[in-house]
């Protein structure tokens, strides 16, 4: 079994905390309307979840 990353039990940030929120409140709406969430929000938000950037556009081209 390979060793974990050092910074496996790092706590989240609390930018990434406030994303996952979003992400989670985004699917849950879509969801409740019946429809599916926009690939390229979703991409967004996990991105900004994974590396802890503010995200202010997203690109739709």
């Amino acid at each position: 079994m390979p060793p974990k990353p050092a910074n496996a039990n790092k706590p989240d940030s609390p930018l990434a905390k406030l994303l996952k929120s979003v992400l989670k409140d985004y699917e849950r709406i879509c969801s409740e309307y019946g429809c599916s969430p926009c690939p390229k929000i979703r991409e967004a938000l996990k991105k900004g979840i994974s590396e802890e950037f503010h995200i202010k556009t997203v690109s739709f081209i």
